[in-house]
């Protein structure tokens, strides 16, 4: 079966005859709506939230008809969600969810993706992994469950089943951080949200193994004639919002232009550093720049990105905003570097904090971040 449908889009593959009605029932009840323009996804029918569980809204249908599509929730000028009406249709976790989903800027199709898999393309491993799993989460409900009646029982069935240990100990970690934090009457994360945050914080560990370097790598300034925009973003738990920062440099390492700004917290790591990007690209178009190497610290979403993955789950649709912006620059590139060589965009993304929700300086960077600039230059370690 892999031989010949390895490589078909998910709705080619739900047409096919030659799956079991079941499978198809899997695959259907599984994918997800990625949003463009809004007009082919009904809001109170269609999956299309960005959660694990439950892709499809559970709020009552209020305000809107039944009928009414995504679309009727994005403001036409500003290119976001209106915020005002999707607080007054959902409950409030389903309208945080929802607008922390990013839009577009350039007008794209509605993509149906199999958000299983990164290049949003249906892949035959990843459903029958699928399908496996659920059979064995319902035979592990109604029984394998039933003998844990400690926390090494608990151990035992992680670390001798098919789930993420790496995963566990981290959610792990979270609630006893909460208890502590409860114990001395600090702001916690609900309990409904620990799942999430958990992730998050594993996702940010994987990304700093990136580079084991002893030396301390450093940033570099670009060719002659180029300038160098690096990228990073930061997340505020307390505050569920995060942070972008840009910092612009020329040959000479000289200070073009510097951006901090507060936006919704994304769903993902991934997809806050994929933002980034477009948010830096954005920023130099503004500043009429035409040759510019752009660098971040997520080799996962540079490859995205150089390799033009449009069809990826979660953020094709951003990746396609990118390119359209950059195809105005007479040059461009996107290159990865470790978080050490990142330094002043990472210190910017988490000043974000401070905007309101958008803060530049020309030619200069925030006072406060001044040392932070000058120790990518080697006269001031």
């Amino acid at each position: 079966m892999a031989k010949f449908f390895y490589s078909l889009t998910y709705r080619k593959l739900i047409d096919e005859q030659h799956f079991s009605i079941n499978y198809r029932t899997n695959l259907i009840k599984c994918a997800r709506w990625r949003i463009g323009d809004g007009s082919s996804v009904k809001i109170f029918k269609d999956s299309w939230l960005p959660n694990a569980h439950f892709s499809r809204v559970l709020s009552p249908v209020s305000v809107l008809s039944e009928e009414a599509t995504v679309d009727q929730l994005i403001d036409r000028d500003s290119r976001w969600w209106n915020s005002a009406l999707v607080d007054a249709i959902f409950i409030p976790s389903e309208a945080q969810l929802i607008k922390s989903i990013p839009i577009c800027h350039f007008a794209q199709r509605d993509f149906l993706a199999w958000p299983y898999s990164r290049t949003g393309v249906y892949q035959v491993r990843s459903g029958y992994h699928l399908l496996c799993e659920s059979l064995n989460n319902e035979v592990a409900s109604s029984s394998d469950t039933a003998g844990v009646s400690s926390f090494k029982d608990l151990l035992e069935l992680v670390f001798c089943s098919s789930l993420n240990s790496e995963v566990f100990a981290m959610v792990c970690w979270n609630l006893w951080n909460r208890r502590n934090k409860m114990r001395v009457e600090e702001v916690v994360w609900p309990l409904n949200k620990i799942a999430g945050v958990a992730r998050r914080h594993l996702q940010e560990f994987q990304l700093v193994q990136c580079c084991p370097s002893k030396k301390r790598p450093r940033w570099k300034p670009p060719d002659s004639g180029f300038e160098k925009a690096n990228f990073d973003g930061a997340i505020f738990e307390d505050l569920s919002v995060a942070g972008i920062g840009v910092a612009v440099r020329n040959e000479h390492g000289e200070v073009v232009a510097t951006l901090a700004e507060k936006i919704p917290i994304p769903n993902s790591i991934f997809t806050l550093e994929t933002l980034a990007a477009r948010r830096a690209v954005l920023f130099v178009q503004e500043l009429g720049l035409r040759n510019v190497v752009f660098e971040g610290d997520s080799e996962s979403s540079i490859q995205a990105i150089s390799n033009r993955l449009l069809s990826h789950s979660s953020c094709g649709h951003i990746i396609h905003d990118i390119l359209l912006f950059a195809s105005s620059f007479l040059s461009f590139s996107f290159s990865h570097v470790c978080r050490q060589g990142n330094a002043l965009a990472d210190a910017l993304a988490k000043r974000a904090r401070l905007s309101c929700p958008l803060l530049v300086w020309m030619k200069s960077v925030p006072p406060d971040l001044y040392n932070c600039y000058l120790s990518d230059f080697p006269l001031f370690d």
